[in-house]
């Protein structure tokens, strides 16, 4: 009864999506988008790195109710449809009722170790729920961009949110990121005509694009920035210092 496990424990539904195998490089980017600038807001706000954990844990407490519907219930999409095979002989009701007792916990632990923040982070999940409710009962990719990029820019802000209501200005810094996914998204529901080869050589120009409008709101957005810009582009970074150095060795 593996839906046990996964009920109970908030980020487990997410990372065994993201990485069912747990490969490394895959464990890498999931730490450069989910964690590493999270930690950056905590260190440069001189918040508590316990801070970062509970948005990590509270996010996905209710975010992967979404993600379970959309891999069970959700409608089939009538085009670009991603199958996955890791839940197979899910019990859905299980997992609905028992995510009810750390979305619970971790919605008090939030009450009591930030009170100045539960409103927004609340009201943030509430809508982020009824986003991903939608986005699931669409069928056509096209209808889901809207819904897309809704969720993705949610998740960021209420994880900002939590660490200091603020500190939203540091949400600015996932642009690029929020671009680049986007055009993926689209290119794998095949709204779009973008091979994996050509996201590897646009993520750094809109990347590099981004960043005086970002350094102009505050230099600390670029720091924030970096490490989705690390996880996007690490392969063209790589083979860019590769080339520079069989032309220029030292």
């Amino acid at each position: 009864m593996k839906e046990f496990f996964f009920a109970l424990v908030p980020g487990s539904v997410f990372v065994y999506r993201y990485a069912p195998q747990l490969q490394i490089p895959r464990l890498i980017g999931f730490a450069l988008m989910e964690i590493v600038p999270f930690l950056i807001v905590a260190w440069l706000e001189q918040i508590s790195v316990s801070m970062v954990v509970l948005g990590f844990l509270l996010l996905y407490s209710v975010y992967e109710i979404g993600y379970i519907q959309n891999d069970l219930l959700a409608k089939k999409e009538e085009v670009g449809m991603t199958e996955r095979s890791q839940f197979a002989g899910f019990n859905p009701i299980t997992f609905f009722t028992l995510r009810v007792i750390p979305i619970a916990g971790m919605g008090c632990l939030t009450y009591s170790l930030c009170p100045e923040s539960f409103t927004p982070v609340m009201f943030c999940l509430l809508i982020l729920f009824a986003v991903f409710i939608v986005h699931n009962a669409l069928t056509k990719p096209r209808w889901r961009i809207a819904s897309f990029i809704a969720l993705n820019t949610l998740k960021i802000w209420m994880r900002v949110i939590i660490l200091s209501p603020a500190a939203t200005f540091y949400v600015l810094g996932a642009l690029p990121h929020l671009i680049v996914k986007l055009i993926h998204y689209l290119g794998a529901k095949t709204v779009v005509n973008v091979s994996e080869e050509t996201m590897k050589t646009i993520a750094l120009p809109i990347y590099l694009g981004s960043v005086p409008l970002l350094a102009f709101v505050d230099p600390k957005v670029v720091l924030f920035c970096l490490p989705y810009l690390l996880n996007h582009c690490k392969a063209e970074l790589l083979r860019t210092a590769n080339t520079l150095l069989v032309k220029h060795p030292f």
